[in-house]
């Protein structure tokens, strides 16, 4: 019994804590970054639709409320221009904030790894 305890304990020490720690960085750089990927790319693509920019697009050129004349369509054109640039805009700023967030993704490990390298080294 006590025999078996100790072969248990031991396996768990090295095969689950130690191998573990080590796979860490290889999950971390393969399935972990693939669904950050899909994550990022999922925002994107619900930020465009909750923006509606190809909905947007598509009614660029129709004139608003049925005017149909010159002024209307004018008048449709620049309102529908600015709404477009501005939804545009904010499309932008999230996929810039998306990919700044899977940037941070990819080199957490590096600098946690070097934090706890300057945090020793500078304990001797």
């Amino acid at each position: 019994m006590t025999k078996n305890l100790f072969f248990s304990s031991l396996k768990f020490v090295f095969k689950d804590l130690i191998g573990d720690i080590l796979y860490f960085p290889i999950w971390w750089y393969s399935g972990g970054t693939k669904k950050v990927t899909l994550f990022c790319i999922n925002e994107i693509k619900e930020a465009s639709r909750r923006l509606a920019i190809g909905i947007l697009f598509s009614h660029l050129l129709k004139p608003m409320y049925g005017q149909y004349d010159l002024a209307g369509r004018v008048i449709s054109l620049v309102f529908r221009m600015i709404q477009f640039v501005w939804h545009l805009l904010f499309l932008l700023i999230w996929l810039i904030l998306i990919i700044l967030i899977f940037l941070f993704w990819l080199g957490l490990p590096i600098i946690t790894t070097w934090q706890i390298i300057t945090i020793l080294t500078n304990l001797k």
